[in-house]
């Protein structure tokens, strides 16, 4: 059996990759890219993750910052 080709997934992140290059990927994510957020109460949503990738005893770390700004609607009204 053949193997399925190669599809780029801008989701998909190789850490073991980008550990042993000390890469990092910095995205911005809006309301539409979480639909928790909005099964949650967020109306509107702009999301900010950096994650910066390292070796630790020859396994890969992750760090990582994630900040953004939500607008909920009020859980009374």
């Amino acid at each position: 059996m053949s193997r399925p080709p190669d599809v780029r997934n801008d989701n998909v992140v190789d850490a073991l990759i980008l550990a042993g290059a000390g890469g990092q990927i910095e995205r911005t994510f809006v309301g539409q890219d979480l639909p928790r957020l909005g099964e949650a109460g967020v109306r509107e949503a702009s999301v900010r993750a950096l994650l910066k990738f390292s070796e630790f005893d020859r396994q890969p770390v992750v760090a990582g910052h994630l900040g953004g700004e939500l607008m909920l609607t009020c859980q009374r009204c």
